[in-house]
């Protein structure tokens, strides 16, 4: 800002009032560096030095203006008479005798200086909750979380535990933030507000973690969290369920099976299978669905069966129950000699379904699964004494990317039994 005055007079004169000197950033605003009971605030050196110069006797345009740090040399020149602002980034450590000298096109000059002392700012770090990661939110945190030490959080044993670091003063890009547990490293993403997340797998007892953050510029912070055994609190069952169950399941394998065939031959065939389910109440009710594919060959003649489906169901702990149906369809077919394909049957048969399954989750990766599915066809010539067409039952173990099952299908009066090992993706949370 510039003061014109309609006086006349012999020389110019230079004024930097101190409320305009600030530091800041543009993402997050500028602060006064000096205050009323406190002559002068350390200005941070990844922080952007704002000072504005107010000029009185200045009776003609233009005017040339050039700032200069005694430590960083000349920082900024121009001929201006409008903005006579500085901005200076990346000021080196150490006190800085800041002088602005103005000049009009009659030679006439005026200076000022102020003293600004730079240093690096100390890294604080510490966990927080998942709310407190928000933009907007870091004065706050400053305030009330930061450097409070020791801190402790339940240990959520056996689901994972997942942690927000927040790390107050992170500027420069290549600051390290890591988690270290028994000597092993566990590395995080931090965002450019400095707040990250990283989870950890279960793991039983009181134990603690370690926050350590590492910058470039040699300041380091180092913060600890004592994850312990909650105590046991009585309660309803649904509120047990609410504020410790699962938040979901997923379960997917692709692979091979081995059937006894239709007739007793030995046959393998390619299969895929996927479950999965989701909360989507407080009081423990999920939602979700399957899908199946697969395919059998015996005797030139070869089946392919798909299924898909909704299925819902509530979980008790580690104990999950889900059950629903959906369609399927089969389709017989048959290979003759000249390799041309003949169908058996005019119209595929398409049949409905009903998914009962109970899993058992010992760990987030490792379950034991086992279910009954009853069929039921729209087609005259598959016929049953029973109230469903043909069925199935399975028992299959699902441990981290590997699944490995059993399956008895009943076909009228055959039993086909298979074998299963695939690979694919299992989680529980």
């Amino acid at each position: 800002m510039i003061w014109l005055l309609s006086p006349q007079l012999w020389a110019l004169e230079c004024y930097l009032p101190s409320d305009v000197i600030e530091g800041g950033s543009i993402e997050k605003g500028f602060s006064s560096l000096f205050y009323e009971d406190v002559q002068e605030r350390t200005h941070w050196n990844d922080n952007i030095l704002r000072m504005t110069v107010l000029i009185e006797g200045a009776d003609e345009e233009p005017l040339s203006v050039r700032w200069q740090s005694s430590l960083s040399g000349i920082l900024q020149e121009s001929d201006s008479t409008h903005h006579m602002q500085l901005w200076a980034t990346n000021l080196r450590t150490g006190i800085h005798d800041i002088s602005v000298q103005v000049s009009d096109k009659n030679g006439n000059t005026c200076s000022a200086s102020i003293s600004i002392k730079v240093s690096i700012p100390s890294l604080r770090c510490q966990f927080v909750e998942e709310s407190e990661i928000g933009v907007g939110l870091q004065r706050e945190l400053v305030d009330e979380v930061i450097d409070i030490t020791p801190q402790e959080a339940i240990n959520p044993f056996p689901y994972e535990r997942v942690l927000y670091p927040y790390i107050q003063g992170r500027k420069d890009q290549d600051t390290e933030v890591w988690v270290e547990e028994n000597g092993s490293r566990y590395p995080i993403s931090i965002g450019r507000y400095g707040g990250g997340k990283i989870i950890l797998p279960p793991r039983a007892g009181d134990h603690t973690l370690d926050l350590v953050v590492e910058s470039a510029y040699g300041r380091r912070c180092t913060s600890q969290i004592l994850m312990y055994k909650p105590e046991l609190i009585s309660g309803t069952t649904e509120n047990h369920i609410t504020s410790l169950g699962p938040e979901g399941m997923f379960g997917a394998s692709f692979g091979l099976s081995h059937h006894s065939g239709w007739g007793g031959k030995g046959i393998l065939s390619p299969a895929f299978d996927l479950v999965f389910a989701g909360r989507v109440s407080d009081g423990g009710f999920f939602l979700g669905g399957d899908l199946a594919i697969d395919f059998r060959e015996a005797y030139r003649e070869y089946l392919l069966k798909v299924q898909v489906g909704v299925l819902n169901g509530f979980a008790l702990g580690p104990v999950m129950f889900l059950t629903g149906g959906g369609l399927g369809m089969d389709e017989y077919s048959q290979i003759d000699t000249d390799l041309t394909e003949t169908r058996l049957y005019p119209n595929n048969h398409l049949f409905g379904y009903w998914r009962s399954e109970i899993f058992l989750w010992f760990k987030p990766e490792f379950a034991i699964s086992g279910g009954f599915i009853p069929r039921w066809h729209w087609d005259d010539t598959i016929v049953s004494e029973d109230i469903w067409d043909s069925y199935s039952w399975n028992l299959t173990m699902r441990y981290a990317s590997l699944t490995f099952g059993y399956e008895q299908h009943r076909v009228q009066e055959n039993t086909i039994h298979s074998l299963m090992l695939g690979m694919g993706g299992n989680i529980f949370e």
